[in-house]
């Protein structure tokens, strides 16, 4: 399977290697799974004292441990196949995806970022700017947290539907994944 949670909740995905995770990053998420209690936080990682230091967290933070899936490594066309099935992908802020990144834009999947000042922190932006999606691209860590809240909230499905529609359509227009010599 895709190790993915099954019930009817919103998964918001991060597949990046674990240390890129800063706990500014983890307070974002907290805040936004607590105005969200439908949301479920899709981390991959094994299971051990960093996962539990997650769980330990959002425990502090009133929320159940059902509430983070901590996901194995995944190869290929299976992860290609869990990452499309992802409501949304929020992506760390220092170090983006880069490659985690290309491979959910791939799928249709709609990726969530903010540029920071060095080279790493940039790359999710270039990619969703050139899949003509800038409106995934968030000024700083408050409009982060505000467009995850919208696109999670209540009323982010038909929003995510589009953004899905959308990317899927520019991966075959994009300059991303043609590349002009």
């Amino acid at each position: 399977g895709l190790d993915l949670p099954v019930h009817d909740v919103t998964l918001m995905c991060n597949f990046n290697a674990f240390y890129k995770i800063h706990p500014r990053q983890m307070e974002i998420w907290k805040d936004v799974m607590l105005a969200n209690p439908h949301t479920v936080l899709v981390l991959r990682a094994k299971y051990g004292a960093p996962s539990q230091c997650i769980v330990d967290f959002l425990a502090r933070n009133g929320m159940a441990s059902d509430r983070v899936h901590f996901t194995g490594d995944l190869s290929g066309e299976s992860h290609s196949k869990r990452c499309g099935a992802c409501d949304v992908v929020v992506d760390t802020d220092n170090f983006n995806g880069i490659t985690t990144t290309a491979t959910v834009l791939w799928t249709g999947t709609p990726v969530v970022t903010f540029p920071t000042a060095n080279n790493a922190g940039r790359c999710s932006a270039t990619m969703l700017i050139a899949m003509n999606a800038s409106e995934l691209i968030a000024r700083d860590r408050s409009d982060y947290q505000r467009l995850l809240s919208l696109l999670v909230g209540p009323r982010g499905k038909p929003m995510l539907l589009e953004l899905r529609r959308k990317i899927a359509e520019a991966r075959h227009t994009s300059n991303l994944y043609s590349p002009r010599y």
